[in-house]
Order: structure tokens, then sequence, then C-alpha cells
């Protein structure tokens, strides 16, 4: 959890913000629902009111803590009948696969729409919305119609969204919402070409700062990822088999979620045991406790397709450990100066496993880099990027 105690100087009047993700919230570990639950927990330290919605069939406590200032709430009350199988089939029926599926995300967003402004209308007056997807500012701006600022966050690479089937559904009103956040000042210019009339504002991620660094001794090296296909979690396993075959007294563990995508862990877990690496390889599931990760690891291996920012690869940055990443990764391969504060090698086997080799092999480099790493890591300190948020809000509300 992101240490904080910033207090901004008071307000005139307490301005109530809502932060709403209609994403996993709900006992999730993942990136997006951490930094939806420290921003709660930072706004209010900044005397803000906040409230937190989110719409996840799951029951419980979100996966990280929520200071009981925030005022949290689960909108989820089971989907309407007429949403649901045959009905939805029915309704978005169509001889073309990608209408059915865009008719069946604008059904999805009604239905959640409906569900939210149920917990907004008994809210008491809003002065802000920061919102988590854009398919949540699509719902906020042309379903549920509210008058106040709405900040869209965009988690991840721009080109992930202008991508995503059914971008045009959303295109407007993400273009006429009051404000953008992105993670890096490269995705700047590449949201302006596609929305030309919404300001754009890069606040990256705050990131925990650790008060004492990996030894690196550990023959261990450490991933933390959501067990995804976009994490090519299967390219590091295929590297460390042939890291194996000079090094075969070093493990890799890989922790993450691995109910987002079931198939994909299935396939790894063949993998691993296809080749013969299952006494080696571990994948522990989500993990809460960072600092104990990372403690007992000397590299941390980011093999990421794309990111927006990529949290876990700075937070172990910021423990010293040495990272080694793709060049090809956005966000990635800025946030990493390669031969500086970590390495970047080729999306393919043979170049991330001879990154690999060059930091196993050689202790003084591993920690050389690291020093750097926990340096550019001190950039994202809470007390630097939570302000940040203050001084958008006070500009919009």
């Amino acid at each position: 959890m992101t240490d904080f105690t910033f207090h901004s100087p008071n307000h005139k009047a307490t301005k109530h913000i809502v932060l709403i993700n209609t994403w996993r919230v709900i006992n999730s570990k993942g990136g997006a629902e951490r930094v939806f639950c420290e921003l709660a927990n930072a706004l209010s330290l900044m005397n803000y009111d906040v409230s937190a919605i989110c719409c996840d069939r799951e029951q419980g406590k979100p996966g990280y803590p929520l200071s009981d200032k925030v005022h949290f709430f689960n909108a989820y009350r089971g989907i309407p009948t007429l949403y649901r199988s045959p009905f939805k089939n029915i309704r978005c029926f169509s001889f073309s696969r990608n209408n059915r599926r865009i008719k069946r995300k604008v059904l999805h967003s009604i239905w959640m729409s409906d569900s939210i402004n149920d917990v907004i209308k008994k809210l008491p007056t809003v002065d802000l919305y920061i919102s988590f997807q854009i398919e949540t500012t699509y719902m906020l701006a042309t379903k549920i119609k509210v008058k106040k600022p709405i900040v869209t966050m965009l988690h991840s690479t721009p080109e992930f969204y202008f991508n995503e089937l059914g971008f045009s559904i959303y295109q407007k009103s993400i273009n006429a919402c009051s404000a953008i956040t992105v993670l890096r000042p490269e995705f700047i210019s590449q949201v302006r070409n596609r929305l030309p009339n919404v300001p754009i504002y890069c606040i990256p991620n705050a990131v925990t700062q650790f008060f004492t660094a990996s030894n690196l001794k550990a023959k261990t090296i450490v991933c933390i990822a959501r067990i995804s296909p976009e994490k090519r979690l299967d390219l590091l396993i295929k590297s460390f088999t042939l890291v194996n075959k000079t090094f075969n007294d070093w493990k890799l563990v890989i922790y993450g979620d691995t109910n987002i995508n079931p198939s994909y862990t299935g396939y790894l877990n063949k993998l691993s045991q296809s080749l013969q690496l299952t006494h080696c390889i571990s994948f522990p599931g989500a993990i809460s406790d960072i600092d104990y990760a990372l403690s007992r690891a000397s590299i941390f291996a980011f093999p990421s397709a794309f990111e927006g920012f990529g949290l876990a690869l700075v937070e172990a940055m910021a423990k010293g450990l040495p990272s080694v990443a793709c060049n090809d990764c956005s966000a990635v391969n800025t946030i990493i100066q390669d031969e500086i504060n970590g390495l970047l090698a080729k999306p393919d086997p043979e170049s991330f496993a001879n990154a690999l080799e060059k930091l196993i092999s050689n202790e003084n480099l591993r920690i050389s880099l690291g020093n750097e790493a926990r340096i550019t890591a001190s950039q994202y300190s809470a007390e630097k990027i939570f302000p940040l948020w203050d001084t958008l809000i006070k500009s919009l509300a």
C-alpha cells in the first residue's frame, strides 16, 4: 500500500469526488484496482469527501484497503431478465458478428448505468467524477447524463483503447469530458490525435517507496503480473528454459491472479510441465505483500507486450531490483533505460534469456542497475504524484 501523508491546504468548501470503476474491484489484486483504492484514500487525506463506486458481481470488500473515510458502494444488484439470454441474444441479433458484440456492449452499459445511477441519486451533491474506464465515461455522460465534470483515466497505452471494438460508440463522450489522464508523457500526443477536444494530463501512478533494498543474492527471478496473454508469460517461461541449462540452481516465481484467464493459466502450467521445469517454476497466485515477494528475489522479469505504466515494474525498481523487459513494450521501454537502470531485450526467448543470464552472472551489474532503478522509481513517490490530482481537481471542480 502506497504510504501517503500529504495534506493539501484547506479548501474553501469540501468537494465531493466520486470514483467509479466498473471493472473488477471486489477481492481483486490488479493494478487498476489498486490505483482505485489508493487514489480514493489519498483524496480523502487531502480533505475531499470521497465516494468510490463499483459494479462487481462478486460480493465482499475491495482487494486493497480502503480508508474508513471513503464511502464505498457496490452498485451490482443482478442483471435484469431482459438483459440476459435468450432475450439478450434476440435484442442484439445481427448477421455481423462485430455488430452483435457492439450491441451487447451497449446493452451491458444500459443495465449497469441504471444500477450505478441508483447509487448516485442517493449521494450528496457531486462536484467531480473520476472514471476508470472509457465505457464508464460513456455511461456517465450519455446514459446517466451527469452535469458535473468527468475525468477519464486511461490505464493502458492509448492504442489499446483505440483498437477496442466499440470505441466509436464511446469516442464522442470521451472527447467531450472535462479531462483525460494518461500515465506517460509520450501518450499525450497519441490521445490528442484521436481526441482533439479534451484536455490531456500526464499523471503517473504513485509507487511505494521501500525503506530497504533487496540484497540481490537470492537465486530467484520474480515476475508480478496478471496471468493473461498480453503479459507474455509464456515468453518468460521459454526464456527461463534456456537459462536453466546453464544456471539450474535458479528459480522463477510468477505472482499473479490465476483466475482472470483460466485457459492461459492452464497453458502456462502445461508448458512448464512439458519443459520439465515444475521443480523450479511456481505460480503462487496474487500477492498482497509486494515487499515480501521482491525481497526474496535478485532479478525482476517483465515480458509484457504493452503497458500503460507498469506499476509492478516500477515497484520492483523501487526495491532496487534490476529488471529485464522487452524493447517493444510501450511505457516500459521509456521507463527502463537500457544498461542504465535495467535491461531491454527483444521479445524472443533467446534475447530475453541472454539478458537474464547477463544479470545472473554479474552481481555487481545487478547492484549498479538496481541502485539507478531506485533513483528512477523515486520520481513516482506518492508525495510527488497525488498533489497533481489535487491541482487537477481544483482546476475543474
